[in-house]
């Protein structure tokens, strides 16, 4: 199903709001929302291009987002943060848990021997802030710049 709805929902705008500001008749766009109806790639576009996404999301193609979790305090003083292309949330930390039993690297130790170094990771989701991106289109998480 496409996501005419809501977006349009979500920007809190009826169908007559949404008609008069895209110049249609808000029985047609309701017959789209509804999938009786289906635009044409011009419709596609240009409803896209006011809710500022991608035809494919608009059409209901693109079903994953980016899920952004970030902890700036722990017991270990760290900071974790981790970024995952995943459906929902739970599907996110899913992803993360599993991670989190990789080795981040392998150690030696003085009689030569070698082991895996596991991060300090926190493993209480409530600690995490979470945000989540439709990736529908690029968009910058985090810049770092340094001199």
């Amino acid at each position: 199903m496409n996501r005419i709805k809501e977006l349009r929902q979500k920007a809190g705008l009826t169908l007559v709001q949404l008609g008069q500001k895209v110049g249609m008749a808000n029985n047609t766009l309701s017959q789209y929302e509804t999938g009786k109806r289906f635009p044409k790639l011009e419709v596609w576009q240009k409803l896209a291009d006011y809710f500022d996404v991608s035809v494919a999301y608009l059409q209901g193609k693109n079903e994953l987002k980016l899920y952004f979790f970030s902890q700036w305090e722990d017991p270990y003083g760290t900071y974790n943060e981790f970024t995952v292309l995943a459906p929902s949330e739970d599907d996110a930390w899913k992803q993360i848990k599993e991670k989190m039993k990789e080795p981040d690297s392998y150690g030696t130790d003085y009689n030569g021997n070698t082991s895996p170094c596991y991060g300090e990771y926190e493993h209480d989701r409530s600690v995490y802030k979470v945000k989540c991106y439709p990736v529908d289109k690029p968009v910058v998480i985090r810049h770092f710049s340094a001199d």
